[in-house]
């Protein structure tokens, strides 16, 4: 600790630090006191990958940066479903669940996804790693949620 920069009591030797010298504006050490604060920034949000399951719930309220968002692709260009996506496209949901028609029931993979000028919900076989089909995307498009965890998509 004594080898660190200030380790030595003295405030002086981290003020002259160069970190402190490159600032722009220059810190004036006198007067920052009286200062407000700087504004902070939020890190880029990041999915949550666990899985097969991803999730960016914080892409339904925020306006990515183009830095950002090139940040969220490389971060989901991992999970499986990466292949499925067209260019510039970030994954909002994916989340395994049963597709329920009349007497049948088949495990999918349902993805929702963010793309330039639109939105996709698309599901998948996750076994046969094959696109089984496409839910429309319209403005009046809702889920109506059901008993134990099931739903129902309501297109107009």
């Amino acid at each position: 600790p004594a080898e660190r920069i200030g380790g030595g009591g003295s405030y002086g030797e981290i003020k002259a630090h160069c970190f402190f010298n490159e600032c722009v504006p220059p810190i004036d050490f006198d007067c920052v006191h009286t200062l407000p604060p700087p504004p902070l920034v939020p890190p880029p949000p990041m999915p949550t990958i666990l899985g097969d399951s991803v999730e960016n719930p914080q892409l339904a309220e925020i306006l990515l940066e183009p830095e950002d968002r090139k940040s969220l692709m490389d971060r989901q260009a991992s999970t499986r479903w990466a292949r499925f996506l067209k260019a510039d496209e970030i994954i909002i949901l994916a989340s395994a669940v049963l597709k329920r028609r009349h007497l049948s029931v088949k495990r999918r993979q349902l993805l929702l996804v963010d793309g330039p000028g639109e939105c996709r919900i698309f599901y998948l076989d996750p076994d046969a790693m094959e696109l089984r089909g496409e839910i429309p995307w319209h403005q009046r498009l809702s889920a109506e949620l059901l008993p134990r965890g099931h739903f129902r998509v309501h297109l107009p």
